[in-house]
């Protein structure tokens, strides 16, 4: 079948120009309708935005001078009293601040008792010695600048000036906290700080542990074995309860204090403490008696002695080297002589933060001073007077 078209060749092509054209109105219809939704939303959230800026200026002024942006009073009863009609406000946001930075300030809270430690493990004693006649101490450049005496056996006296720089470069502090096995746990915890008084017995460190004092661990009871338990259970019928000793239970132990070595566990020691306690349900080793003390410096080589070299690193006393004066010959109050000289100690800031607990200075020949028991030397002498030639 044939089909002959009657319309002439230019009604056909109007036809088809017609199309495009209502398809081009059509789609410029439709974008005209998104564009003006999309600046309907924007409008709206404008005026969202500046009825939300509106009523914020509201509560800040409300909140600060009690009167809203255009004077008028505000409900005292929803913003309270302004800030600005209180008299003493700059001490009360004083006050506040302080509060807000009491935990930063708690952490750099300094112990300047620390420096009668530090020096008498820095400074040398015996025949090759150093006495000081005046000691500054600058937290700002973190600086111990002193003069002093030094005193040597071969007369040269600069000899105890070089002892006193090698002493420092080979000492270091110690700190970190004692421990106690916790049975609930499963694992040691620290025993807080302030129910540990140590002390210095023929040179070695002792805690104190105040045990059962408030804040301190509660006293813990002794649990009895399984094979315990089973003949408890068997004789059950024939045990009397003794009201003393149950009571004696619910309140525990009596306080004590505990003598704990300021001594160090390998890991492997501390594992194995934990692995014998738990072994088979027996106890082949009583973890809830032990103690120690964890080092935040101590390193360990691996056949679990101390390597001194990597602790000193990791906790030097001094950051940088001593710098010390020519030293000039003197006469001190004995008519001794002596090389006066001026000293420059950059010092470790660790050494002087409360927070650090249980600090020690540990020297070449581990002497050590603690916290709580510093003991003052005689390290002060008189200034000495220059030979007058020089």
């Amino acid at each position: 079948m044939y089909e002959i078209s009657l319309v002439p060749d230019v009604k056909g092509e109007m036809i088809k120009q017609q199309k495009i054209r209502n398809l081009v109105f059509m789609i410029c219809v439709i974008v005209a309708g998104s564009c003006a939704a999309v600046i309907l939303i924007l409008v709206s959230i404008m005026t969202g935005q500046s009825i939300k800026i509106a009523s914020q200026d509201t509560d800040i002024s409300c909140r600060s001078t009690g009167l809203t942006t255009d004077g008028k009073s505000c409900d005292s009863g929803k913003y309270g009293t302004g800030i600005m009609k209180f008299e003493n406000v700059n001490e009360l946001l004083t006050i506040q601040d302080q509060m807000r930075n009491i935990n930063l300030l708690n952490a750099q809270k300094m112990k300047l008792s620390r420096i009668f430690a530090y020096l008498d493990v820095l400074l040398p004693m015996g025949e090759d010695k150093i006495l000081i006649d005046e000691l500054n101490l600058s937290l700002e450049n973190g600086t111990i600048y002193f003069e002093g005496n030094g005193y040597s056996s071969n007369n040269t006296h600069t000899r105890s000036i070089e002892a006193f720089k090698k002493k420092a470069q080979a000492s270091y502090y110690d700190t970190g906290a004692y421990k106690r096995y916790d049975k609930e746990v499963g694992d040691y915890v620290d025993i807080p700080s302030y129910c540990i008084e140590e002390k210095l017995e023929n040179g070695r460190i002792i805690g104190i542990y105040n045990r059962g004092d408030p804040g301190c661990e509660a006293p813990m009871i002794e649990e009895e074995t399984k094979e315990e338990e089973q003949d408890n259970t068997e004789n059950d019928e024939n045990v009397v309860a003794d009201d003393e000793t149950q009571e004696e239970e619910k309140k525990g132990v009596e306080k004590e204090k505990i003598r704990i070595l300021r001594s160090y566990k390998t890991s492997a020691e501390k594992e194995a403490c934990k692995a014998g306690n738990n072994e088979k349900g027996r106890k082949t080793t009583d973890c809830t008696k032990d103690y120690y003390f964890e080092s935040s410096c101590i390193v360990y080589n691996d056949e679990g002695t101390i390597d001194t070299n990597a602790t000193i690193e990791a906790c030097p006393i001094i950051v940088d080297d001593i710098v010390t004066s020519e030293p000039k010959i003197g006469k001190d109050a004995d008519d001794n002589t002596v090389a006066v000289f001026e000293a420059s100690v950059p010092f470790n800031i660790e050494v002087f933060y409360a927070s650090n607990r249980h600090m020690i200075i540990v020297g070449p020949a581990r002497q050590n001073v603690t916290d709580s028991y510093i003991q003052v030397r005689d390290m002060f002498t008189a200034k000495a007077e220059l030979e007058e030639d020089q």
